[in-house]
């Protein structure tokens, strides 16, 4: 409980630092937390590629981190929260406003509760650190919450294992540049339930859920780039609203999966024109679009279809 303050400005300085576990907050329990990090890295051995630095971190554990309730506000010249097992946010409020990278560990979990990233580089990082393409076995999953990830040069979504989708709303505001891209992933990505929406690159490693999912997915590519001041509509058939979405930065794709996507159905795109609903963080709730262009219909026959335009 109680209001909680830290600054630090020494090289390669941490807000918490624990070798254990790290838990905040309980059911009845609900503190407010504020870190910054302002401090440089250290260099620890080696050069180039092969260096090893020790770098500022707002929270970091050995073992893992659980946030139950709060309000947690993060700013950190390098990782927001980092743990060597795992993060668990199962209630609570965390703003990591700037970061290298946002959450990192073998194993993130987000189950309820807000949380949103700014950062340079990954926004979330599944990962056992060793690096590569192949699949170490970490795992980033979205039980439920309200997630915003917003990377200015990294990818939204890493892990260097499987990414599971089972609920919750999960925005991304991906880089404009390739090889980054929104969601990236070594091993498997299951789309199980939930609303996810991606915007990112031209790039060829742009990735989507994977057909073993359960719900429909839509991997969509633009010839030209998009301008962050366009809108990007997708509206049944009939007219009716599916998407309405503004990322921040100049786009090529868009990844979407939602409930509401359904086998057979017939979709569709626009872009730019206006829309007089509800904004929260590039998403439009309620009210009208209109003044779009149209841009292609297409049908959804699989669970991942394919709309290039």
């Amino acid at each position: 409980g109680g209001t909680i303050t830290t600054s630090s400005s020494g090289s390669a300085g941490k807000g918490f630092s624990g070798d254990r576990l790290l838990t905040i907050g309980t059911a009845t329990s609900s503190p407010v937390i504020q870190v910054t990090t302002t401090g440089s890295r250290i260099l620890i051995s080696g050069s180039g590629s092969n260096a090893d630095y020790a770098e500022a971190k707002a929270m970091k554990s050995d073992s893992t981190v659980t946030i139950n309730n709060g309000t947690i506000t993060i700013a950190s010249a390098d990782e927001g929260i980092k743990s060597e097992h795992a993060v668990i946010l199962n209630q609570g409020v965390v703003n990591i406003n700037n970061s290298k990278e946002g959450v990192e560990a073998p194993f993130i979990t987000i189950n309820n509760g807000e949380i949103k990233i700014k950062s340079t580089d990954d926004c979330f990082n599944a990962t056992f650190g060793l690096g590569g393409e192949l699949d170490d076995g970490s795992l980033l999953t979205f039980n439920g919450g309200y997630t915003v990830a917003s990377t200015t040069a990294g990818d939204g979504l890493d892990s260097n294992g499987d990414i599971l989708f089972t609920g919750g709303t999960i925005i991304v505001h991906g880089p404009q540049q390739a090889p980054e891209v929104g969601m990236d992933y070594n091993g498997q990505c299951n789309m199980n339930g939930g609303f996810l929406v991606i915007s990112g690159t031209n790039s060829n490693m742009t990735q989507a859920p994977q057909s073993t999912s359960l719900q429909r997915s839509l991997k969509i590519m633009s010839a030209q780039m998009l301008s962050s001041s366009t809108l990007f509509h997708i509206q049944t058939s009939a007219g009716a609203n599916i998407l309405t979405f503004k990322p921040e930065r100049n786009y090529y794709s868009i990844i979407f999966s939602s409930n509401e996507l359904v086998q057979g159905g017939n979709y569709s795109i626009y872009t730019g024109g206006s829309c007089t609903g509800t904004v929260s963080n590039g998403l439009y709730t309620g009210g009208t679009y209109s003044g779009g262009t149209f841009r292609k219909s297409f049908t959804i026959n699989s669970i991942v279809t394919n709309v290039n335009f």
